[in-house]
Formats: C-alpha cells, sequence, structure tokens
C-alpha cells in the first residue's frame, strides 16, 4: 500500500507534500514517510482522514484493485462502511503494498 499512498500523495499535495499531507492529518513527516516506505502500521482514523482529503479509493488504496478515485456521491455504502469498521477497532492498521 506504501507506493500507493506515495503516488496518491504526490498527485493531490505534489512531490514535496509530505510536510503538507502530515500537518492535515496531524503527524510528523517522517511518521508519514514510514507509511509510504516501510508499510508501518497506520491508526484507522489517520487512513479515514486521508481518503477523506484525497478522495482516492479504499478498495484501489489498500488493493490496488477498481479505479484510483472514488467518482459520484461521497458517503456511498462502501465507505460507511469502512469507516464504522474503522471506530469499532482500536488497533492501528498495517498494510503493505
Amino acid at each position: 500500500m506504501g507506493a500507493r499512498l506515495r503516488a496518491v500523495r504526490i498527485e493531490v499535495f505534489g512531490d514535496h507534500g509530505i510536510g503538507i499531507i502530515g500537518a492535515r492529518l496531524g503527524v510528523v513527516p517522517t511518521t508519514w514517510q514510514n507509511y509510504e516506505e516501510i508499510g508501518e502500521a497506520m491508526p484507522a482514523q489517520i487512513l479515514l482522514r486521508f481518503i477523506e482529503l484525497t478522495g482516492v479509493d479504499p478498495l484501489w488504496l489498500m488493493r490496488g484493485e477498481g479505479m484510483k478515485y472514488r467518482r459520484g456521491r461521497r458517503g456511498s455504502d462502501r465507505e460507511r462502511n469502512l469507516s464504522t469498521a474503522a471506530r469499532r477497532t482500536a488497533e492501528p492498521w498495517s498494510f503493505h503494498a
């Protein structure tokens, strides 16, 4: 997932956008860099906020399947289900590219 995080971050915030995305998500740039480069576990709330900020499709982000960005209305059933599941978990999610 790290390579996909990086691709979206660069498309939305530019090559030097680590500081911007870090500030928007409340993480220091080195933490974000660890998510992208070594697949460090990312708390669900940060992942969800990234999805909201960028409009990236959660399925594409996690599996590389389907469309990269969501189309249509925000708040689809899939997004609501993902959000509900994330609130129920107390442990951070760990994804690897």
